[in-house]
């Protein structure tokens, strides 16, 4: 419940008893990544700790305590890539601490434990209420985050809902964003393995296959230098080997068509999914708040010239190449989606083919296998609803009667053991759909960024959406020095807007007034 608070509301109370504990730091973590993965709503709400049962309610006690706890929610998320001021309101001032809301003693004369109502605690309460109204007071009204109307809310607790209860085992499945931490580098440290073994296997593989393609050329050099073969003798060899190709050949035709329907279906599900890899980038990227044009020059400017201290690294990007230090900025705000993106369609890659693999071998095994081409029409059908757009090939599955069915379903059974080994092909291709990925992320940002202009006087980024537009303006102005601008007279750096002087004076541009 405490993400869909935090999902929904621009006020979050946290009820609890006694201290602020581990247990509520890992619910808070998981809540923020929830957030950040979810990224359904841009507010950043506002905790305020209710701390009730307290005895001694002196707060610089619980200010330590608090900025333990920010401390530990800060390092735990680091893998996050995300500051907990950005996201989340935890402040000192946002701790209400509550006495009991009973009082029990002993009567001496009665002998027996009285308990009454303690007059404090309605008073606290009252105090508590003010806390919250202002608090909402400020977030609602004077910052103007609220809600338009009872629909409008409705609509989106539900969505939050929903998209909790469709993410939930895979975005709550860890109980502190420690344990995620970890699950994510296991993840990473077994890939790189999968992807190791993969390799040798096909180094392997690749060995001894040319090893038994040159034991076969010594063979077939041997037999041609033999000509004293007795012509009764070759046309009994020739007998014997017919009939055993007759045996043979319908179990190597299966074997054949195996292997070529087995490439296939790595290489067109690959296709089809790459493709929808971009289609799932570019959905994330128009739904994300982040991703806007105000925002990131906000961001720009108060990370290099705002920042205090100032940055001089974000401050030479800023001056050498605006337009990449936005697109920069951006790709930062949507890297873990893509990740995330990427690592869950890998895994549905994964499924696709075990589901592509045995639809084709029940089909085979329910097939009356008489011609090639034939069984390879009708699986490529059954294969359709897995892989929407799997097309035929033309050089797979050539008409050719199939002498012995049985020996040809025998054969194509053996692509149930391939399973294993196209999986692993899918996971070794992880770097073809990240660079599909970061590709749909690039052209998305850029086109959203707007127009690429930049100010001749000191750099500044166009701030108009619009690409194509004769209407330029920028809120972020810097020094015309950066640019390389100085005074004439005593060779200077201009330290001053370049739009004040344009607009109070003229300035001297090489030889031209």
């Amino acid at each position: 419940m405490i993400t869909m608070a935090i999902l929904t509301s621009h006020l979050v109370l946290i009820n609890h008893k006694g201290e602020l504990s581990s247990s509520l730091e890992g619910l808070i973590g998981m809540s923020l990544y929830a957030k950040l993965q979810i990224q359904s709503s841009p507010n950043k709400p506002k905790l305020l700790f209710v701390l009730r049962d307290q005895i001694d309610r002196e707060q610089k006690v619980f200010f330590g305590q608090l900025n333990k706890f920010k401390d530990n929610l800060q390092a735990s998320s680091s893998f996050l890539k995300v500051s907990i001021d950005d996201e989340l309101e935890i402040k000192q001032e946002n701790i209400a601490l509550l006495p009991s809301a009973f009082s029990e003693d002993i009567n001496p004369d009665l002998n027996i434990t009285q308990r009454w109502r303690n007059q404090t605690f309605p008073i606290e309460i009252n105090n508590l209420r003010q806390i919250i109204f202002k608090a909402l007071e400020h977030q609602i009204v004077s910052q103007q985050c609220g809600y338009k109307d009872f629909g409008y809310f409705y609509n989106k607790s539900a969505n939050n809902w929903k998209l909790i209860d469709d993410l939930g085992h895979g975005l709550l499945e860890c109980k502190t964003l420690y344990e995620l931490s970890i699950l994510n580098e296991l993840k990473a440290i077994s890939n790189k393995i999968i992807n190791e073994k993969s390799k040798q296997l096909q180094s392997k593989g690749t060995q001894l296959l040319d090893g038994l393609l040159e034991k076969q050329k010594h063979t077939e050099q041997g037999i041609s230098n033999n000509n004293q073969l007795n012509a009764d003798v070759y046309m009994n060899r020739l007998i014997k080997s017919g009939i055993q190709q007759l045996i043979k050949n319908s179990f190597e035709q299966g074997q054949k068509f195996r292997i070529d329907l087995e490439g296939q279906i790595i290489n067109e599900t690959i296709r089809v999914y790459k493709r929808k890899v971009g289609d799932e980038i570019n959905l994330k990227i128009a739904g994300n708040p982040h991703i806007d044009p105000d925002k990131i020059a906000r961001n720009a400017y108060d990370e290099s010239f705002g920042s205090i201290p100032q940055n001089g690294t974000n401050i030479l990007k800023y001056v050498l190449n605006i337009n990449r230090y936005y697109l920069e900025l951006a790709l930062d705000k949507v890297s873990i989606s893509q990740e995330n993106i990427v690592s869950d369609y890998i895994q549905l890659y994964q499924k696709v083919i075990r589901d592509c693999v045995s639809t084709a071998v029940n089909t085979v095994k329910n097939h009356e296998c008489h011609n090639v081409n034939t069984v390879y029409r009708d699986i490529v059908t059954q294969l359709r609803p897995i892989v929407p757009g799997f097309e035929l090939s033309p050089i797979i599955g050539i008409s050719a009667e199939i002498k012995n069915p049985l020996q040809f379903k025998q054969s194509f059974q053996q692509l149930v053991q391939s399973k294993e080994h196209m999986q692993q092909k899918i996971t070794s291709c992880e770097s073809e759909f990240n660079d599909e990925a970061i590709n749909s992320c690039r052209s998305l940002i850029t086109q959203r960024l707007g127009c690429q202009a930049t100010c001749p006087g000191c750099g500044a980024k166009c701030s108009n959406t619009e690409a194509n537009h004769q209407h330029h303006k920028s809120l972020y102005h810097v020094a015309m020095a950066f640019r390389g601008w100085r005074w004439v007279h005593n060779k200077t750096p201009a330290l001053e807007l370049c739009y004040q002087e344009w607009m109070t004076g003229s300035l001297i541009v090489g030889g031209e007034t």
